[in-house]
């Protein structure tokens, strides 16, 4: 009983793992924007993480500085971009930002 079961669970792991091995990720370089101005810790260490994912993603990592209304300006950014794993953020505050705790409701 054990084995058909675990038979029938690896049979519908492979048959779902399939299409998803065809994709590959990042396709495009990926966008880390800092929600902070250039040259502040922030941009430093996004600076540095971005520099170590290169190599390990085999995909360059772009640091784009979103400076403004204490970072909900780039959160809000973050938050409307394509839902493709092609733009993230580094966060270095301790709330997790702004735009977390509630609608933006200005544009970006």
């Amino acid at each position: 009983m054990f084995a058909r079961s675990l038979a029938r669970s690896l049979i519908l792991l492979l048959l779902t793992a399939a299409p998803a091995a065809a994709e590959t990720w990042p396709a495009r370089p990926i966008t880390m924007i800092v929600p902070f101005p250039a040259g502040g810790p922030t941009d430093v260490l996004g600076r540095i993480i971005a520099e170590r994912l290169n190599p390990a993603l085999r995909q360059s990592v772009v640091v784009e500085n979103v400076s403004g209304a204490g970072g909900t300006i780039a959160l809000a950014r973050v938050a409307r971009a394509e839902a493709d794993g092609s733009v993230t953020t580094w966060i270095a505050d301790p709330n997790g930002g702004m735009a977390q705790q509630g609608k933006v409701t200005f544009a970006a």
